[in-house]
């Protein structure tokens, strides 16, 4: 399959793509009242940005270990959050995302989202997206997974806030790598900086 730029596919070659295998669940920009899927049966409602963005402050570049650190993986507390003040529209249950926020519960769903938010204030980054799509590896495994694309100095990289490259005693070396192009395939996979990927694989599609 050919490999294109990620530029070429976005501005020329998605139309084509999605309307052949279906849109694909990449976010540009994210306002209030906006909704975001957690998973089947659960949304947030973006709301008080500012509020939200206060939580991680002042940053003259991407606070990529204070996302990390600031929002636990914790699947049970989010989904009892969500069973004690969600409202009920539409059979879903819908919370604030400033909720989990204020709690510090976040899987890579809440930590894509609050990292999105920070990049639309972010005057470095020019284009961003965030994304719902697959994580694999090398060994084969492929699930579920949200991050974040963004183009800085006329490059597009993918930041994993979830996975960091390695986090041990405190430091955190952050996921941002490189996107070289995107394979024009059904699931959409990136080809990453193969000397920075560790062994990852990221797709755009479910």
């Amino acid at each position: 399959m050919a490999i294109l730029p990620l530029e070429d596919f976005l501005q020329k070659h998605r139309p084509a793509y999605e309307k052949r295998y279906g849109p694909l669940a990449l976010i540009d920009q994210l306002k209030e009242g906006d909704v975001v899927n957690k998973s089947s049966g659960l949304d947030y409602e973006i709301d008080d940005i500012k509020k939200v963005l206060s939580k991680i402050g002042e940053s003259k570049d991407f606070p990529y270990g204070k996302i990390n650190g600031m929002l636990r993986s914790d699947a049970e507390a989010i989904k009892a959050l969500f069973d004690a003040e969600g409202q009920t529209r539409k059979g879903k249950k819908v919370l604030p995302f400033s909720r989990v926020v204020e709690e510090g519960l976040g899987e890579c769903l809440e930590k894509s989202v609050l990292s999105h938010l920070f990049l639309q204030n972010f005057p470095q980054v020019h284009e961003h997206f965030l994304v719902s799509g697959n994580i694999g590896s090398d060994d084969g495994e492929v699930g579920y997974h949200s991050f974040n694309l963004a183009k800085r100095n006329g490059n597009w990289v993918v930041i994993d806030t979830e996975n960091p490259h390695e986090k041990k005693n405190g430091k955190v070396i952050p996921y941002i790598v490189p996107i070289q192009g995107v394979q024009a395939s059904n699931d959409l996979p990136l080809k990453l900086d193969e000397t920075r990927r560790n062994k990852r694989k990221y797709f755009l599609r479910l």
